[in-house]
């Protein structure tokens, strides 16, 4: 897409010398091809690249832009292992860079480019072990910022269920990324209270949506639509929510889809006032909303990716056996793919068995088990 001419203003403003990308080459005043990974810059996923000369001196700086087609991703495992650690690895870098805005430190903004492209193809590399680290992931601590990795997947999970986008929208996976970043500047003893919250208490807790946006647009220096779904991820289709009391198509998209992702991953997680609940119980509460709360097509799209037993759920099945929920049916969500954890006292499936209850009619789900 064309660079704007004000949008080059700004990054001579910065002292860039060059932008570097990729795509067919156009061609223009100042435009040049040249190698992938030339010339010292970062090696490019695919295809033609071209470096477009920013007149002015000073430092000479690079911008990457990686094609996230389908495919081009650095991951091929599909051990659920191996993505566990791809995103624990994110959550703490993530963690390192809401230190720096917690300290009020400059944070370059490539260090979170890179991070959203990690987590991109991080999450094409195997969407059901995504979904199943919201629910199964063993990370202690990082509050924040495991909050923002979780919110970010299933956001940009719903965001392709509603659309027909193969590719992953980066604007709305960094807004998740950072959507509770404003909690980082108010302070601890009211974002960790295990009571309740007085009137007074309420109103600073609620204005970290306005400290999010200032962040990430002056701060930051993200795009507007990324500011807007931080500012706007805890507005309500029933026109109660805040700050600014919008209603239904008021409403930015991005920020009612990261409202039910936040959500969803609010009610799984535990709390220093409440136990976590099972992904189950969280479903049931997210179905009893009746459009006060949530858009009614988002959370449709949300249950049709997750199902009525979310994977990384763990169930108990008629047999006695302990399995956990590796993929969901859309046709037929109470019979999703499982993996045996702990056999029955009559069952002939081992441990660490995979088993889909489609094709096994003497078996059924009994109920969620938590964890613990």
């Amino acid at each position: 897409m064309p660079v704007a001419e004000s949008e080059l203003e700004k990054i001579k403003s910065w002292q860039i010398t060059e932008l570097l990308t990729e795509g067919e080459l156009i061609g223009g005043p100042g435009v040049r091809s040249g190698a992938s990974g030339g010339g010292g810059s970062p090696s490019m996923n695919a295809g033609n690249t071209a470096a477009a000369e920013v007149s002015g001196g000073g430092l000479q700086s690079e911008i990457a832009a990686r094609n996230l087609a389908p495919g081009n991703n650095p991951f091929s495992s599909s051990d659920t292992s191996y993505i566990y650690t791809q995103l624990i690895s994110i959550i703490q870098e993530l963690n390192a860079v809401f230190s720096l805005i917690e300290q009020k430190s400059f944070v370059d903004g490539r260090l979170l480019n890179i991070l959203s492209l990690k987590l991109a193809n991080a999450i094409k590399s195997d969407e059901w072990g995504s979904v199943s680290f919201v629910l199964d992931g063993n990370i202690q601590g990082f509050p924040v910022a495991k909050n923002g990795v979780r919110t970010a997947i299933l956001s940009v999970l719903i965001l392709r269920e509603l659309s027909t986008i193969d590719g992953i929208d980066l604007d709305l996976l960094l807004a998740g990324l950072l959507h509770d970043v404003g909690k980082l500047r108010l302070p601890k003893s009211l974002t960790e209270k295990k009571g309740g919250l007085s009137e007074i208490e309420l109103a600073l807790m609620q204005s970290h949506v306005v400290y999010g946006y200032q962040i990430v647009r002056q701060e930051l220096r993200c795009t507007e639509r990324v500011g807007i779904a931080v500012l706007q991820h805890h507005e309500r289709v029933d026109g109660l929510g805040y700050t600014q009391s919008l209603a239904s198509t008021q409403i930015d998209l991005c920020a009612k889809i990261i409202s039910v992702a936040d959500a969803f991953d609010a009610m799984v997680s535990k709390k220093p006032y409440r136990n976590s609940m099972t992904g189950y119980e969280a479903m049931k509460n997210l179905m009893s909303d009746n459009s006060h709360r949530f858009d009614p097509e988002i959370l449709k799209a949300f249950i049709k990716i997750m199902g009525i037993y979310p994977v990384g759920q763990e169930v108990l099945l008629n047999d006695g056996a302990v399995a956990k929920v590796l993929e969901s049916r859309q046709g037929s969500p109470l019979r999703p793919l499982v993996a045996i954890l702990k056999s029955g006292s009559g069952s002939t499936f081992s441990e660490g068995q995979n088993l889909d209850l489609l094709n096994q009619p003497n078996l059924y789900i009994v109920r969620a088990v938590a964890k613990e």
